[in-house]
């Protein structure tokens, strides 16, 4: 698609949101590969734009406000200051990503991995936190699921592991990680269950708060 059919997808879902759904076309471009383009400011509040591709793009300021961007790929996409509230951003594609200032109240990050996303200012959904500065990267999301390096679960899945099971994910390192991981869980959701296997984590209480976190409670 190039960008004069864009231009015209968009003034037509612009005419949809306005009329209250009674004139125009709501924006669909699943699928669809949109490299590079500028659409800075872009009125694309609950477009459909699952699986597309979108890298290098200049989203900034745009309003995304309840659109579907399942499964796409936003790598190296400009986001700053977009408007993001209510998405679904579920298993989106985020490397590189400039995310500074956007705001993604309520949005749907799970299946996400945003380490490598730029969080400066970010306004994160509910109990979505991201934290660094621990042996694997840790990303909860929306309170619901806990991702730890590349393994990504239920938060009570991670509760209930088998000693053999955390072995299996890497080996001797990831065992001694574990009791800290639920400390880290106790710490920012709240006090629950863990294996008898796993004895409570053994860093100081001082140290218990991982180094940089981006997050909202």
């Amino acid at each position: 698609m190039d960008i004069i059919q864009l231009s015209r997808h968009i003034t037509e879902h612009q005419q949809w949101i306005d009329s209250r759904e009674n004139s125009g076309t709501r924006l669909r471009l699943c699928g669809d590969t949109l490299s590079g383009l500028n659409l800075r400011g872009a009125l694309l509040k609950r477009g459909q734009l699952q699986g597309t591709h979108l890298p290098c793009c200049d989203l900034s300021h745009a309003n995304l406000e309840g659109a579907c961007l399942q499964d796409a790929y936003l790598n190296r996409t400009n986001l700053y200051g977009a408007k993001l509230m209510g998405a679904c951003l579920r298993g989106a594609h985020f490397h590189a990503t400039n995310l500074s200032y956007a705001d993604l109240r309520g949005a749907d990050l799970r299946g996400t991995d945003l380490r490598n996303a730029c969080l400066l200012g970010t306004l994160l959904p509910e109990k979505t936190w991201v934290i660094y500065g621990e042996r694997y990267h840790i990303q909860i999301t929306n309170g619901m699921t806990l991702r730890v390096g590349c393994q990504e679960h239920t938060l009570s899945k991670w509760r209930r592991f088998s000693k053999e099971e955390i072995n299996n994910m890497d080996g001797s390192q990831a065992l001694r990680f574990y009791p800290r991981l639920l400390d880290i869980l106790d710490l920012f959701i709240e006090e629950g269950d863990r294996p008898e296997w796993a004895s409570l984590g053994m860093m100081p209480a001082g140290s218990l708060y991982p180094h940089v976190v981006f997050g909202t409670a």
